[in-house]
């Protein structure tokens, strides 16, 4: 069964040869394409916050929402979770909630 359908394969690639490195050079490029944007895709997510002394103590909140259609994740969180978490938690030395705004101190 095996060496038939390569024989089809090998038939069809020599009777459309033209075809057939048109259609190996775009895969070969979709592949090659899809690995780049991967590895930088993973990259940039592996290495985000890299360059901070206290790497270790670093914690980002997300929120999630739900909608008729489904559930959305953002990195956003309300304006007063910055209070709740200082006064409540004696580990948070700080807490962030917008990038444009400036760290909050206890």
């Amino acid at each position: 069964m095996w060496k038939n359908i390569f024989l089809i394969i090998i038939r069809t690639l020599r009777r459309n040869m033209a075809y057939s490195i048109l259609n190996f050079f775009g895969l070969s490029t979709a592949f090659a394409s899809v690995i780049l944007i991967s590895s930088l895709w993973l990259k940039d997510e592996f290495t985000f916050n890299q360059y901070h002394e206290k790497l270790d103590k670093i914690q980002r909140v997300i929120a999630h929402h739900s909608y008729s259609d489904g559930i959305s994740t953002s990195p956003a969180a309300p304006g007063t979770l910055a209070d709740f978490l200082r006064n409540n938690n004696p580990e948070f030395n700080a807490a962030r909630v917008n990038p444009t705004e400036s760290l909050k101190y206890e």
